[in-house]
């Protein structure tokens, strides 16, 4: 609007939007991870609140049905009580400095986006604790990420075999991870510099259109 005693008629200003990254706020004021080469005693660990609509189905068919996940499976976040009740794998929400003492014992996840084709921070977190995190193929699907593919797996086969690929080659996952942490986790995303460059310039176009 023109003023507040003139707010007919409206002035229309196209602003254009683009992906940022602002899920890498996670990383402002942290040190860069030195994990990439611990060894670690869990399996597979999935850090998931159920939220709206649920995605326990989603986790039912990717991950608790899937029988190779089971030996010392843990899920981490809020549920409904009648999923969690009869199913000790639930282990209820924990803070987030909680969350990465577990995953820097955890070798491997599986991100599922709150909504189709959301993007989330919890990519980001996952990699710093030093995880290989696999995501469910209606996760970031403009492909925003520049992720490895074999980590967007499309069934929960595929998702097993990628694991044990991993599996198999000790050294290899951690090198692994040791490139996933490069090429996501800058300098700047640890100073802020980034995020800071992104707002700021983002208002300064706004101001400008």
């Amino acid at each position: 609007i023109a003023n507040y005693e003139n707010q007919l008629p409206r002035i229309a200003n196209e602003v254009k939007v683009n992906y940022a990254g602002m899920e890498k706020a996670f990383l402002v004021g942290r040190d860069y991870p030195a994990n990439y080469s611990n060894n670690r005693t869990r399996k597979f660990t999935v850090i998931l609140n159920e939220g709206k609509p649920s995605r326990y189905n989603l986790l039912k068919e990717w991950i608790l049905d899937n029988d190779e996940l089971q030996d010392g499976l843990e899920i981490y976040g809020k549920w409904d009580e009648k999923y969690t009740e009869s199913d000790d794998r639930f282990k209820g929400s924990i803070h987030i400095d909680e969350v990465q003492n577990i995953m820097k014992d955890t070798r491997y996840t599986f991100i599922i986006p709150i909504k189709d084709g959301w993007v989330t921070s919890k990519y980001i977190e996952m990699i710093y604790a030093g995880v290989i995190p696999f995501f469910h193929p209606s996760y970031d699907k403009q492909r925003h990420l520049s992720i490895p593919e074999i980590l967007r797996v499309n069934s929960k086969e595929e998702l097993q075999n990628m694991i044990e690929v991993f599996e198999n080659d000790e050294e290899m996952r951690k090198k692994f991870v040791k490139e996933l942490q490069r090429h996501l986790i800058k300098p700047e995303d640890l100073t802020g510099e980034i995020l800071s460059t992104t707002i700021m310039s983002g208002i300064v176009g706004l101001n400008n259109a």
